[in-house]
């Protein structure tokens, strides 16, 4: 699979609804080893909360879990 080059976003923030879901956790993790600030919007707070503290530990980036519908 190809990277995707999101460095003239670094710093940046981005909202991912789903984004504690399979699919979307993947995309969080792409786009915070970018270099992108990530909130993840997702129905289930604590997992949302996990991917957004698993983010800060693996890429040093500001993140954070919010439940949303």
């Amino acid at each position: 699979m190809a990277e995707l080059n999101f460095s003239d976003l670094k710093g940046k923030v981005c909202a991912i609804t789903g984004g504690a879901g399979v699919l979307g956790t993947a995309i969080c993790h792409a786009l915070a080893k970018a270099g992108l600030r990530v909130a993840i919007l997702d129905l289930n707070v604590s997992n949302a909360e996990q991917v957004a503290s698993d983010l800060v530990a693996q890429y040093g980036i500001e993140s954070i879990g919010v439940e949303a519908n």
